[in-house]
C-alpha cells in the first residue's frame, strides 16, 4: 500500500531519532496499532496527536515547524471528509454547506483557467510551427511567404498557394513582394520589364 504524505513525515522523525515504529508508539502514548492506522490513513488524526509528535521530537525553537510541516502533511493524506450533519446545529450545517459551494465555485474557475491556458499554449504552438513552416518557402521572387498567405489546415499544417505569374506579377505591382533577380527566370525578368520594375 503506498505511503501517506503522513506517514512519510513520521517515517523521516523515525529514522533522524533511530527510532522504530513500536518504540515511537510507546513515546507518544499510543498503541502500536493506533500508530499503524493512523500511518496506513485508515484512522482520523487529531491536532493534540500532532502537536504531541512535534514538542515530542522537535527542538524547542523548530516546534511550530515540525507541526506546520505534520499538519500539512495530513491535510495532503486526506482524500475525503464526512459530516454526521446531525450532530451539528443550523448554523454550523450552513457553514458545511457554503464551503462545499465555495470550494465548488473555486474549482469550476480553476478548471477553467487550466483549460485558458492549454488553449492559449495550443495557439501559440500551432503560430510558431507556422510562422517557421512560412520561413522556409520563398516565391519565385524570393519573397518570404507569410502564414497569412496560406489556408490554414485543423493539424496546423499549411499548403503553398500555388501563383499563376500573372498573380505574382500582380503581387508584384502592387508592392506586395520585394523584387529580386535571385532564381529569376527570363520570363520573370521579361515580366519584371512589362511592369517597368528593376530586379535587385
Amino acid at each position: 500500500m503506498a505511503r501517506t504524505a503522513l506517514s512519510k513525515e513520521l517515517c523521516k522523525i523515525r529514522i533522524d531519532h533511530d527510532i522504530n515504529q513500536a518504540t515511537m508508539a510507546k513515546e507518544l502514548k499510543v498503541s502500536h496499532r493506533e500508530l499503524q492506522v493512523i500511518e496506513l490513513g485508515k484512522s482520523p488524526v487529531t491536532d493534540g496527536f500532532l502537536r504531541a509528535v512535534a514538542e515530542k521530537y522537535a527542538d524547542e525553537d523548530f516546534v511550530c515547524n515540525l507541526y506546520a510541516s505534520l499538519k500539512n502533511a495530513m491535510i495532503g493524506s486526506i482524500s475525503s471528509v464526512t459530516f454526521d450533519l446531525s450532530e451539528l446545529n443550523i448554523e454550523q450545517r450552513r457553514k458545511v454547506i457554503d464551503l462545499r459551494d465555495e470550494i465548488a465555485v473555486e474549482n469550476e474557475l480553476a478548471n477553467k483557467q487550466r483549460e485558458e491556458a492549454k488553449a492559449q499554449e495550443a495557439e501559440r504552438k500551432k503560430k510558431e510551427r507556422l510562422e517557421k513552416k512560412a520561413a522556409k518557402v520563398s516565391t519565385s521572387a524570393g519573397a518570404e511567404i507569410k502564414p497569412e498567405d496560406y489556408p490554414n489546415h485543423p493539424d496546423g499544417e499549411v499548403e503553398p498557394i500555388k501563383e499563376t505569374k500573372a498573380e505574382q506579377a500582380a503581387k508584384l505591382n502592387a508592392g506586395k513582394i520585394a523584387p529580386t533577380n535571385d532564381g529569376l527566370s527570363e520570363e520573370d525578368l521579361s515580366i519584371l520589364e512589362e511592369l517597368e520594375l528593376d530586379p535587385a
